[in-house]
C-alpha cells in the first residue's frame, strides 16, 4: 500500500488484482479548491503507467454535505475516469 501527502492532504492506493486501486482520496477542507486532488490523482496515475495497469475507484464521498457521489463521479470523469456500464461509481482510468 502506499501513501503520499501534499501537506495535510493525501492519497491511498494499493495494488490489487492487476490494478492499481484509489483506496482514499482526501483533500482538507483549508486545501480545497486548489487542485490538489487532481495532483493527487497524478501521483497515482503516474505510479499505474509506470507498472502498465489500469487506475481504479469507487466514487463514494465521505462526506456527502460536502460533496455527492454524482459530483464526484463527474469530478473523476473530468480526469478521464470512464464508469462502469453497471455502476457509476465504479470508475477506471485505462492506461
Amino acid at each position: 500500500m502506499f501513501k503520499k501527502y501534499i501537506k495535510e492532504s493525501y492519497i491511498q492506493f494499493s495494488e490489487e488484482s492487476g490494478e492499481i486501486v484509489v483506496d482514499k482520496l482526501f483533500v482538507d477542507a483549508l486545501q480545497r479548491g486548489l487542485k490538489l486532488g487532481y495532483e493527487l490523482l497524478k501521483i497515482a496515475l503516474d505510479h499505474a503507467r509506470t507498472l502498465n495497469l489500469n487506475l481504479s475507484l469507487y466514487a463514494e464521498s465521505d462526506e456527502p454535505d460536502s460533496i455527492s457521489n454524482d459530483k464526484l463521479v463527474e469530478y473523476y470523469s473530468d480526469f478521464g475516469f470512464e464508469s462502469d456500464s453497471d455502476c457509476d461509481q465504479l470508475m477506471t482510468y485505462f492506461i
